[in-house]
């Protein structure tokens, strides 16, 4: 366990401030956020944000590449513009491809390391063995990782504690195009719950639709019943984005070694995800590294006390990230139960 990856770590839990701020620059058909290094050059990292409106300028993103530009890396943030837009589709993997060779052709170091997070990391994942110079990709950093959607909406449907966010992202791509209205109102009401309103304009907009869509807005954002069953009709629709949902047989022949962490807990991503991604890999031969904590929630860590036991394995996860060297699998010691007061 290096300094550089206690460093990383307190920089993006803001314990260590951190002012550093990014040029724009363009890379390929994006912008990017640009950070330049701190002290002499380890390498440069393309960093991939998650299904945030606020794409790279997301605060825990901006963090993130803080952490990573003070222990040495130039770190690249590319703005995703669909995945901003909360959208899912296909072609999404053929756009990161280019994204990749694009940041190939512009690092100066021998390797380049890719890092994301959720939904944007299996993606990345399914990009990656597609790039023209799979001998310039170096270690890859998933956190959180999505790779099958069918599994990913079961667990969000059938966990109590699981965030509506993501339910009403997928639920909105599938209807996109078969029932507009619905689509849109499931994205407002998203969209709400990202940014938290008190008032929540997708109940203003509400009126605006006829009483037959109204109705179903209001049943599906009230009953789990009536997600279930209008799952279980977009599953029997064959939908494009649920026929090539599952990612497993595009991330096996990974160009560098993989470094997997997952919330053991995570209320959006289960962390049998990762585990998946990890067999495919091993059984294609690939390095591969899996640590399943509890210091991860969803998109950003949550530490108490309690799990701090488990910081050294994430720590020396992250060291092998940026050193490139593959690990062992490492299923965190869960923690122990909490002492309640007498």
């Amino acid at each position: 366990m290096s300094l550089s990856a206690l460093r990383l770590l307190a920089v993006q839990r803001g314990l260590l401030p951190c002012r550093l701020k990014p040029t724009r620059i363009r890379l390929g058909h994006h912008l990017a956020d640009l950070y330049q290094p701190v002290g002499p050059r380890r390498g440069t990292a393309l960093t991939l944000h998650g299904m945030s409106p606020l794409g790279e300028r997301d605060p825990r993103q901006i963090r993130f590449n803080q952490a990573l530009a003070t222990v040495g890396f130039e770190v690249i943030s590319p703005r995703l513009p669909s995945i901003a837009r909360l959208q899912m589709h296909t072609d999404q993997i053929d756009e990161l491809t280019d994204l990749i060779d694009a940041a190939v052709e512009r690092t100066r170091t021998p390797h380049l390391h890719l890092s994301s997070v959720s939904f944007t990391a299996g993606l990345m994942l399914a990009a990656a063995p597609q790039v023209r110079r799979p001998e310039r990709i170096g270690p890859t950093l998933a956190v959180g990782a999505f790779v099958d959607i069918h599994t990913t909406t079961d667990a969000l449907l059938g966990h109590p504690d699981a965030t509506g966010y993501a339910w009403k992202i997928i639920f909105a791509n599938l209807l996109r195009d078969r029932h507009r209205d619905l689509s849109l109102m499931l994205h407002q009401a998203a969209m709400d719950e990202w940014h938290q309103r008190t008032e929540p304009r997708w109940s203003r907009l509400l009126a605006l639709l006829p009483p037959e869509y109204a109705n179903r807005v209001t049943a599906l954002l009230a009953s789990p019943e009536a997600r279930q069953r209008m799952w279980q009709r977009l599953r029997s629709d064959g939908h494009p984005t649920l026929t090539h949902g599952d990612l497993t047989t595009r991330i096996g022949r990974q160009p560098g070694p993989v470094t997997l962490l997952h919330g053991r807990h995570d209320p959006v991503i289960p962390a049998e995800q990762s585990q998946r991604i990890h067999e495919t890999l091993t059984t294609h031969g690939r390095p591969a590294h899996l640590m399943v904590t509890d210091l991860l929630g969803h998109g950003d860590t949550k530490v108490r006390l309690r799990d701090l036991r488990q910081a050294p394995g994430v720590l020396r996860a992250l060291d092998g990230w940026m050193e490139g060297e593959p690990l062992r699998v490492v299923e965190a010691p869960k923690a122990a139960p909490a002492v309640q007061a007498a």
